[in-house]
C-alpha cells in the first residue's frame, strides 16, 4: 500500500518541518568582513583560518619572546577589527620562544670574569635577562674570589630569565682567638701557651733587660 501526500490527497504529516535557511546572520557577515586578532594564535592555525576569507598572512620574521611559545604570532601589522579589503596582505611576526644559550664552564676563574663570560654567551644568543646568585664558602684549596661550583653544568641549556648560582671561595677560614698576655712569663711557659691555642711562635729576639731576669718575656708584638 502506498500513500501519497499531495495538495488534494487529504493526507497530512503529524509534524511540521523546520524552516532551513542558507542565509548568513548579520553577525557572521560582519565577522567575515573584518580582520580577526591573530596575536596569540599559532601561525599554522591563522593561515588555515584565512583561507577563503580574502586576506593572506605573510610570515615576516621570527623573534625570541618570553611570553609566547614557539610558533605563536606575537605581532600583526594590520590591527584586528580592520575591514578586510580585496587581496589584503597581513604581515606577522612569529615567536621563537625564549632565547637560550649553552652554559660555559666558569669554575676556576674569578667571580667578575665568570659573570662577564656568562653574560657574553647569553647576549650573543639573544638572552639579555640573566640573573646571578652568588654564594660564598671557605676553602683551603681554592683561592679567595675564585668560582668553585656553578648551578648549571657546562653545555647545559640556560633560558632567558633564568638565574645562575655561583659558589665563590672565601679563602681559608681563619679562626679568631684572643692572644694571652705573655709579658713577664717564662719563655718556656709563654711558648707552651701559644702552641696550646693553635698559634705559631714568631721570631724570638733576645735582649738584655734591667727589669726581667733571663728567659723571661719582656714584650710581644700581638
Amino acid at each position: 500500500i502506498r500513500y501519497f501526500a499531495g495538495e488534494n490527497s487529504g493526507f497530512k504529516l503529524p509534524f511540521s518541518l523546520p524552516f532551513l535557511s542558507s542565509e548568513k546572520t548579520v553577525e557572521e557577515e560582519e565577522e567575515e568582513t573584518v580582520l580577526p586578532k591573530l596575536i596569540g594564535e599559532t601561525y599554522e592555525d591563522a593561515v588555515t583560518a584565512a583561507q577563503g576569507k580574502g586576506y593572506t598572512i605573510v610570515r615576516m620574521r621570527d623573534e625570541f619572546n618570553d611570553t609566547f611559545a614557539e610558533g605563536v604570532i606575537i605581532a600583526q601589522d594590520i590591527e584586528a577589527g580592520s575591514e578586510i579589503t580585496d587581496r589584503m596582505t597581513v604581515n606577522v611576526v612569529v615567536s621563537r620562544g625564549s632565547a637560550y644559550f649553552q652554559m660555559p664552564n666558569v669554575t676556576g676563574i674569578r667571580e667578575d670574569d665568570a659573570e662577564r663570560l656568562i653574560r657574553s654567551a647569553a647576549e650573543t644568543n639573544g638572552a639579555d635577562n640573566i640573573s646571578f646568585n652568588v654564594e660564598y664558602e671557605f676553602s683551603s684549596e681554592v683561592e679567595m674570589g675564585v668560582v668553585m661550583r656553578q648551578s648549571v653544568a657546562e653545555n647545559e641549556t640556560v633560558k632567558n630569565g633564568d638565574t645562575v648560582t655561583l659558589v665563590v671561595s672565601k679563602g681559608e677560614e681563619t679562626a679568631v682567638v684572643a692572644v694571652p698576655e705573655l709579658e713577664g712569663k717564662l719563655f718556656e711557659d709563654a711558648e707552651k701557651a701559644i702552641l696550646e691555642m693553635g698559634l705559631v711562635v714568631g721570631n724570638v729576639t733576645r735582649v738584655e733587660s734591667d727589669t726581667y731576669a733571663k728567659d723571661y718575656v719582656i714584650t710581644q708584638t700581638i
